[in-house]
This record gives C-alpha cells, structure tokens and sequence, in this order.
C-alpha cells in the first residue's frame, strides 16, 4: 500500500462555450483518481475558476494564483475565444496560457496541453472563431506543445479525450516519480552508474531479500522438529531464494505449482515484498498459459506494475521479457517513465523479446514508436519482420484505417496470418484515391487487389487493359472479381469463357497437379444462372450432373409455389423417380445401350442424387416451413452432405432438442485430408444450438458434442442465463477436463459474475482436493485487478 500521496494540480483553462467539456474533465479526472490514485501514490487536483472562491482583487489574477501553481495546463477550445481582461489581454483564456507558456519556458513546468474541438464548416466564421483558428494554426506550426484535435460529436470526442488525458496524467506522474528518485539517490551519494544499466528486475533488494529470509527461517528454527515445518514456510523461501539469480540455475523463477500453493494457502498481509515479487515474476513467465495467478500480486501496491516494465526491458530470460510485454499490453500500459529506454534498448533484444515487444507496440498503437518500427522492418529480419509490419499498422490505423492501408498499399506488404482489425483496413480502400486504388491492383496481397477491383469498378469502367491483366491474375479469387465485375458492366461471357478464366492446373505444396479456381468457378455459374431464361434453365436439366442441381434449384427459387409440391416430392425419394424418369427419356431418345452408359450407377448415382438434394434444400432453407425439418434432419445423416450455414439458419429456426446432437456431429469438411476446410465453424453450431435449446442450454453442455463446440457455446452463453447458472453450475464447468472449456467458462466468470460471487466461488473452488490453474488465473483476475483491467483483459482473450 502507499503510504503518502502525492498531488498533480492540473489547471483546466477555456472560454465559456465550452461547460459540457468541463464537466467531463472533472469526471474522467475523478475515474482517473478513483482507479489509479492509491497504487500510484497520486491524486489529480483539477483547478479552474470554478475554483476560485470571491475576494478582493482582479478577478483574473486571482485565476492566474492557480495558473501559478499548477503542474499541468489543459486548454480546451472550441467556437469562441472570449473577451479582453484587465490585464489587456484578448480574453481570459489567453492570458492563462501566456502565463502557464511563460512559467513553462522558465522552469520546464506546467506540462501544456490543448484540445481544439471541431468548430465545423461556416461560411462566415466571425471574429471569435477566428482568432480560435488563428490561435490553433500558431500552436501547430510552432509544435512547441502537444495539441489533439477532437470530433464535435459527443459520442466520438468524449472517449478520445478521456484516453489522451489519462495517458498525460501517467506521462507526467512518471516524470515527477523519476526526477524524485534521481534526488534521492544523489543526495544519499550513491554510484548507480551499473544499476542503471542492469536494474533489479521484478525481485526486491538484496537487503530485504535477506531480512526475509531470516524471518522466515527464525519461524523454523523455532520448530522442534522438520515434521512442524509446513508447505508454505518451504514454499516461501522457495520465493525468497528466486530473488538471488543466477545464471547456473535450470529454472530462474519460481514454479507454476508452488505459485498456486501459495495463493491458496498465504494471506498476502505475511507475505514480504520479495516474495510478492517472485510471484509476480512466476505469473509475468507464465502469462501465455495462463496457469500461474498474477492479479493479486501485480495490482498490491503500485510498484509492481513498474517492475513488470523493467522486467520488459532488462530481463535476461525471454519468457519473463515476452511475459512482461504480453501483460503490459493486455492491461493497455503505457510504459511509464521507460519509454526513452525502451526505444534504446530495443536493439538489444533477442529475437523473441523483440516480436514481444512490437505486439506490444501494435496492441497500445502508440505513434512514439513508430520510428523503432520502422527501423526493424528495414532489417528485414524474418522472425521479427511480421510483427514490425503488424505494430506499424496498429499505430497508424489508430488514428486511421485508411492511412494503415495506403502504407500498406505503398511498401506493397500485407501481415500473414489473422490479424486484428484486417477486414475494417481493406474495406477503407473506398476512402482512397483513384491513384492509390489504381496503384493497390498490383499490390502483392490478393484480398488487396480484390478490395481495389471493387472500389475502382463501382467509381468508373475499368480499361481494357486492366481488365485483362486482371484476368490473368494468379489468385483465382483475383481473376473472380474481375469476371464479375465484367459481368455486372454488361459484357457477355459464356460458361466455357469463364471456366478457362477461373480454373487452372497447378502443382501444390506437395508437387502434385491439382485444378484451382473450381470453388470461384462454381460461385459464379450460380450468378450466370441465375440470369438465365426458364427455357435456357430447362435445357440444362437434361443431365445427371452438374450444373443440372443449379438449374433445378434456380428454378424452384423463381417459381417457389409451382414448384414446391414437385421438390418435396423429390426430396422424399431422394430424387429417385426424378431421375428414372430422365433415364426413360434418355432410353427413348438414345437406345436403352446408350443410355445404360450414360447414366450414373452405385455410388456415382448416390454422389450425383445428395448434391440434387444439397441444391434443393438451399432454396428450402430460405422458402420452406417447420414441416420441411424433415428433409434436413434426413440430409445430415448422409455421408455425402456437409451441413451448411443455411441448414443450420433453418434448425435454428423449426429444429427441436432432438436436433442438438445430429447438427453437432454433422459433416462439414469441405473435401478430405488434415487441411481441409469446413463449411461452417464452431461458433456458428454454438449459435444455432444456443437458439434451440433456449432456457436449457447449461444441460446442452452435459451433452456428448465435440468440446470445441462446447467450449463456442460457453462463449456464446448469455450473460443473464450464465450469472442464474448455480454456484455448482458453474464449478462444474470449471472442472471440465477439457483445457479450452475451463479457460472459456473462468473468462466467462469474469465477465457476468459479481466480485462478491466470484470471491466465494474461488473459495470454494480452492478447497478441492484438485484445482486446475488456469481457471485460478482467472477468477483472481476478476477479484483482484481494477474493474476496467478486468474487462480489458477478458475482452482480449
């Protein structure tokens, strides 16, 4: 705990138009107090005229006492300047930032800071707002003090200023810290020249390391015998020991197991800042599993956040460094004091610290780095290069999604992988220039290329030129969008045109000749079809195969209530009689020889028959009715259907309990080997089976469905329905043997139960005979760390 408090003064300078933002200053000022101030060891005083009490004098001069005194000036502005003091200056406003600019060029104090809100656009601005504008245009050309402009809708500049606020606050009670610490250590004459490169890392002094130790060991000395020492008194000297590194030793912190023993055995009263310390060490290596608890030690006081920073920066093991990062960006930190240093020992790093350090960069998108972001993608280097690029379109598209891509567009690189934030950034391509649209259909990423197809054919025709280089893109999913927007321009491409664009034969990873561009191929005949005449239609039914089940299910979709008798029909016998009829007819018209070998037997038929009936219920799943469940529930027992996302949309809607299982275990693999991709995902199951089951989906749970579907719907579950679960309920869940499932319903915890509940349930959880970790990790998470860190880290994981 601290035990002194410290006070920022802040002075809130602007003219009268500006009382709502004033109001909201003092209560993200006070948010700021209430979360930050007792483990920082400062509280902000906001001062203004508000403030000043009545007494004899210019009134403005005695504004000006607080100018004065303050450590932070925020100037706020938005339509007007105001009106001449007695002093001569042009308004109030005015003669508080000149007398807070003057103290700042003299001392270095107050920190100034100025927020201009949108004034709009007017045709004839008046002498107020331009004196506003003229004023604003000075501070930016002269960037001698941080100014951010602001939205004039509430919704957008209220959350934008309350972020850079509290990040100033932070920035400047660092400053302060730091210049204290430096006096301390001068005026005791001490040589920190080698702590200052080496630093402690998450661990105390040795002097409070050893006085520890000695307490500890004086408790078990006074034992009689070895039998009266207890588990804690060995585990926590166990924790005093970690303090003393040493680079022999196999494990430098201290075990996940003792980790746990010791949250569920010691009162953290008895325990020692060094042993506080090791634990926070233990939790910070162990952050990607999960399965060491961190909260309770991390947010005891306010010097463990700091340490966590120096454990990021100096740390001689990758696990700690990467841990400290990983958990400084999940609790959105903004590095403190250390910036500086982590900007100068970036270089220093291994590999692994470094792609921790950067998805740290890109996770709090902070500008200050994007120079250290830069210069690493320069390397080149292949372990570090994808995370460089990720942190540079974090920072950039915080501010931006459209200047992230035109970067993008411009280096000609794009991110591997799934990244956050990656569909918003493609979609801005529609705020982009022609120039750079035109520039993005070469860059080297095909969803790029796709996104500029689009956005330039919806502002203009593409020329000739273009469209035919599209045409032969590599991507298939590149030469589909060029086709298509061929096709919406009006140009006539028969099937066989667009099958020679779309499909090719190429080598895979295995070097084995496979046909790309079918999938792409597929999609767009449906398009085709559905433009075509009921005779042209007609005609491609006379076939066992493909494109005959588009044909079909484009007409039944055009003539629904014709048509629908006929199709259930179909769908009852599994299109047997559909297809005797059309082996008659080809029996009349070419020889019954002929047509025996024309017409699929055995398996082929079954193959050709369920993707008839695949096609059919498509178009059920968006006209049919509760009766036609029937149909569905038949198709997903079938070896050749792979449930779809309209099928499910359709059991959602008409299914039963009974359907819970069936669409569980339902096929949905497109194709066959390890790789290959499914037509629907587990969230989607998790949602229809959440819509089915209503008021009873905790028993869903008890069900025996694939644990990545459970864990979806654990997920899923709504939080109203979650919170009335039982204390039993719930234990339940956490005691599922299945890792995902525990991880999913202790997140879940956080998210809906209240900190008195999940107090108790831990409590309770702790007096099992066998607990699994990481759901302590968890549920210390809610009943430890501040509300909005709690959110804040359950959001992210």
């Amino acid at each position: 705990m601290v035990t002194s408090q410290k006070i920022l003064r802040v002075f809130l300078a602007s003219p009268s138009d500006m009382q709502e933002e004033r109001r909201y200053a003092r209560e993200c000022v006070d948010e700021w107090n209430d979360v930050n101030g007792e483990r920082s060891g400062w509280y902000v005083d906001l001062l203004g005229w508000e403030d000043t009490l009545p007494q004899a004098g210019r009134p403005q001069a005695i504004i000006n006492e607080d100018v004065n005194r303050c450590m932070m000036f925020i100037g706020m502005m938005h339509r007007l300047w105001g009106n001449r003091t007695g002093s001569g200056h042009t308004s109030g406003f005015h003669e508080e930032f000149l007398l807070a600019e003057s103290r700042h060029e003299s001392t270095g104090e107050p920190h100034i800071s100025l927020f201009f809100k949108d004034a709009g656009a007017l045709n004839d601005p008046g002498d107020q707002l331009k004196k506003v504008i003229s004023f604003k245009e000075e501070i930016t050309e002269s960037k001698r003090h941080f100014y951010k402009s602001l939205p004039s809708d509430t919704a957008e500049w209220q959350p934008a200023f309350r972020r850079v606020v509290h990040k100033l606050i932070f920035k400047i009670i660092a400053k302060y810290d730091d210049q204290s610490s430096s006096s301390v250590s001068e005026s005791e004459g001490a040589d920190h020249s080698s702590s200052r490169n080496q630093p402690a890392l998450i661990s105390g002094p040795s002097r409070e390391r050893i006085e520890a130790a000695k307490q500890i060991l004086a408790k078990i000395e006074s034992f009689d015998t070895d039998y009266d020492v207890s588990a804690l008194d060995i585990a926590r000297l166990r924790l005093v020991g970690v303090g003393w590194r040493s680079t022999g030793l196999s494990e430098m912190s201290v075990g996940t197991h003792d980790a746990n023993f010791v949250y569920s055995q010691a009162d953290i009263r008895t325990l020692s800042l060094p042993e506080i310390s090791a634990l926070v060490d233990c939790g910070v290596a162990h952050i990607a599993s999960q399965n060491a608890p961190l909260w309770k030690w991390l947010y005891h006081g306010s010097e463990q956040v700091n340490a966590v920073r120096l454990a990021a920066l100096f740390s001689s093991e990758d696990s700690v460094r990467s841990g400290a990062f990983t958990v400084l960006g999940l609790i959105n930190d903004d590095f403190g004091g250390y910036r500086d240093l982590l900007t100068s020992q970036f270089s220093e790093f291994s590999a692994v610290s470094k792609s921790a350090a950067l998805r740290y960069i890109g996770a709090i998108g902070d500008s200050e780095f994007l120079q250290l972001c830069l210069d690493e993608l320069t390397i080149s280097d292949p372990s570090t290069l994808n995370d460089a690029l990720l942190a540079i379109v974090g920072i950039l598209s915080r501010d931006s999604a459209s200047e992230a891509l035109l970067y993008l567009i411009n280096e000609n690189r794009f991110p591997t992988g799934e990244w956050h934030d990656r569909n918003a950034i493609i979609l801005a391509m529609d705020d982009l220039a022609d120039s750079a649209v035109e520039k993005a259909l070469l860059h080297r990423d095909a969803s790029i290329r796709i996104a500029a197809v689009r956005t330039l054919s919806n502002r203009k025709p593409l020329p000739a030129a273009t469209s035919s280089a599209l045409r032969s893109d590599p991507s298939a999913s590149v030469r589909m969008a060029a086709v298509e927007v061929a096709l919406q321009s009006g140009e006539t491409l028969s099937l066989g045109d667009i099958e020679k664009i779309l499909v090719r034969t190429k080598r895979n990873a295995f070097m084995e000749m496979r046909k790309e561009g079918e999938e792409e191929f597929a999609k767009l005949r449906e398009i085709v079809f559905r433009g075509m005449s009921d005779d042209e239609l007609s005609e491609e039914l006379d076939s066992f195969y493909t494109p005959a089940n588009i044909a079909y299910a484009t007409l039944l979709q055009r003539h629904w209530k014709q048509r629908s008798k006929s199709a259930r029909s179909d769908l009852s016998d599994g299109f047997d009689e559909y297809f005797a009829r059309l082996k008659r007819s080809y029996t009349n018209r070419f020889g019954e020889s002929s047509a025996n070998s024309m017409v699929p037997t055995g398996e082929l038929m079954d193959y050709v028959a369920w993707n008839m009936i695949k096609a059919t219920l498509a178009v059920f799943a968006n006209k049919g009715d509760s009766k036609d469940i029937r149909f569905f529930r038949e198709a997903i027992k079938n070896k050749y259907y792979t449930i779809q996302p309209h099928d499910l949309a359709f059991f959602a809607k008409y299914g039963d309990w009974t359907d819970i299982l069936p669409i569980s275990n339902a096929s949905r693999a497109v194709g066959f080997g390890l790789f290959a991709p499914n037509t629907v995902s587990d969230v989607e199951i998790a949602s229809a089976i959440r819509k089915i089951a209503g008021s009873r989906l905790f028993e869903v749970l008890k069900m025996d469905i694939r644990p990545s579907i459970k864990s979806a719907i654990v997920k899923s579950f709504p939080q109203n329905a979650f919170r009335s679960l039982s204390d039993e309920a719930i234990i339940s869940l956490l005691n599922d043997t299945n890792d995902e499932i525990r991880r999913r319903a202790a997140i879940k915890v956080t998210e809906t139960i209240s900190k008195d509940r999940v107090t108790k349930l831990i409590s309770n959880y702790l007096k099992q005979s066998y607990i699994y970790y990481n759901v302590i990790h968890w549920l210390d998470l809610k009943i430890s760390a501040p509300l909005h860190i709690s959110r804040l880290v359950s959001a992210s994981r």
